[in-house]
């Protein structure tokens, strides 16, 4: 298992050269526009979700299971501080078009599509898997993008003096990510079979490579969307 974390690891190292991210460290942009993006993530995390209820593994006490299932209802409300968030943002569904078919059209569109390809390969991945350390492994993958993208959003809402304020995008969620019950240290010193590492380990590239189309898609979205009502 310290070989998949070792993996993870140098991939989550990598991140911070995609653009989104350097984006988002830009002290010369103002926050707001920073954060412009954030609509067009709608699909992901709407989507997200559901990969952790279908991780859950709600009738097993073994230790494994608990860990899968700590990290997944800590992170069960997290679309509901996203939608939230778009709302303190100034978001709301006119920022899709003035009616309920542009807003479809947007979100299911080939624009953002990375985030659908995304959630439609976790969710492949969150059926078929047996091994709790494969799964373990999967989430191990969602919390490498998720300090990496939440340390670079709170940058945003630092600036927009939203750090407070804003759930998802600012400080609680950032005090979240690092703040799991369940780390990388609680998992290294677990052994994983030849065929499962193989497997695992595919999973990881495939899975980051997913990820990089994920963020790119996000980065193409800056300033795609206006507020209907300009955050303080």
């Amino acid at each position: 298992m310290r070989r998949i974390l070792d993996q993870i690891e140098k991939h989550r190292e990598e991140l911070s050269d995609q653009p989104l991210f350097k984006f988002l460290s830009d002290e010369t942009v103002d926050g707001a526009t920073r954060l412009s993006f954030t609509p067009s993530m709608l699909y992901y995390l709407m989507g997200f979700k559901d990969v952790l209820h279908l991780l859950e593994r709600p009738d097993s006490d073994e230790k494994l299971h608990r860990y899968i299932n700590a990290y997944c209802g800590e992170d069960a409300d997290h679309w509901r501080w996203y939608l939230t968030d778009l709302d303190k943002l100034g978001y709301q569904l006119t920022t899709w078009g003035a009616d309920l078919p542009s807003f479809a059209v947007d979100v299911w569109s080939e624009s953002t599509q990375a985030n659908r390809g995304t959630i439609f390969r976790l969710v492949e991945y969150a059926q078929k898997i047996d091994s709790p350390l494969a799964a373990l492994s999967l989430i191990s993958v969602f919390e490498a993008t998720g300090v990496v993208f939440i340390g670079h959003t709170r940058k945003a809402a630092i600036a927009l003096g939203m750090d407070d304020e804003l759930q998802y995008f600012g400080r609680e969620h950032y005090e979240e990510e690092f703040g799991h019950s369940v780390q990388a240290r609680h998992l290294a010193e677990y052994k994983l079979d030849d065929e499962t590492y193989r497997y695992c380990s595919a999973m990881v590239t495939e899975l980051f490579a997913d990820y990089e189309k994920l963020f790119q898609c996000w980065f193409e979205h800056v300033n795609a969307y206006s507020p209907a009502v300009r955050s303080a």
